[in-house]
């Protein structure tokens, strides 16, 4: 079995062993072990087509994960490719604000339960901005987040681990310091004793941060349990964030407030 698939795959496998002395790419090293070092290897795929990805070797892949969910109508999808191509001719400077942004900010106010619109290069800046302004706004300390929820890359956020009295989440991840922890609380999503955990914690916490609907846990759609929350959260002073940089769009065009009829 393994010799099959190390011939099926032999372009991508050599192209890990080619690159990585100078590339430091993470995927080669998940599961490592020195017996199945020849099997740690990633696809390198160089061609795309609607819902496939085609590697060095030819062979074509469904891609069920579709840029993390960011692919909404395929890959090359001939009216994006299009209006892409056109808008490179005209410009793809980083510097000067695009008069796309306003545009693309008032379109999604209209189709989403929001306010105002702001971009970031990343959902991990994005989560990170979100947590500084509801502490600066509610001059609190403490912000909540969920078991098996995912928030990137934010430093305290990297934790599935918590303190069995307190609930504070515990340094697990090798270069995440406790310190980076310490305004952190893990709860289990969908519980009552989370609940009870933040109407009886209100005063400290500023911000609880959730994926409405966890990416790593998608048939769970507690729509009363969100309601519940947001009643909590209110009562309290306490911003409630929905983290969709997964989801969003995807539930539909108002998201995750629109489906379950609750206000973020």
């Amino acid at each position: 079995m393994f010799e099959k698939l190390l011939a099926q795959n032999e372009r991508s496998r050599q192209h890990t062993e080619d690159h990585r002395p100078h590339y430091a790419q993470y995927r080669h090293a998940r599961g490592f072990t020195p017996a199945r070092k020849d099997l740690s290897y990633a696809l390198v795929c160089d061609r795309t087509e609607g819902p496939y990805v085609y590697d060095l070797d030819g062979n074509a892949y469904i891609d069920l994960c579709m840029g993390f969910g960011s692919i909404l109508f395929g890959h090359d999808y001939p009216p994006l490719r299009s209006a892409i191509e056109e808008q490179l001719r005209r410009s793809w400077s980083v510097g000067p604000l695009s008069p796309l942004a306003g545009r693309l900010a008032r379109a999604i106010t209209e189709v989403a339960p929001v306010e105002r619109v702001a971009f970031f290069n990343s959902g991990t800046e994005a989560v990170m901005v979100a947590v500084r302004l509801a502490k600066a706004v509610t001059k609190k300390q403490y912000f909540v987040y969920f078991t098996t929820a995912y928030h990137g890359t934010y430093d305290p956020f990297l934790s599935q681990e918590r303190h069995a009295e307190t609930h504070g989440a515990l340094a697990s991840v090798p270069g995440v310091t406790q310190g980076m922890l310490s305004e952190s609380y893990l709860l289990d999503y969908g519980t009552e004793e989370s609940l009870a955990f933040i109407a009886a914690h209100g005063h400290e916490i500023a911000a609880v941060v959730t994926e409405p609907v966890q990416s790593r846990r998608c048939d769970f759609h507690p729509r009363e349990y969100l309601r519940r929350l947001r009643g909590i959260t209110e009562q309290h002073g306490i911003a409630l964030i929905f983290d969709e940089v997964i989801t969003g769009f995807r539930i539909g065009l108002g998201g995750a407030q629109d489906y379950f009829d609750v206000r973020a």
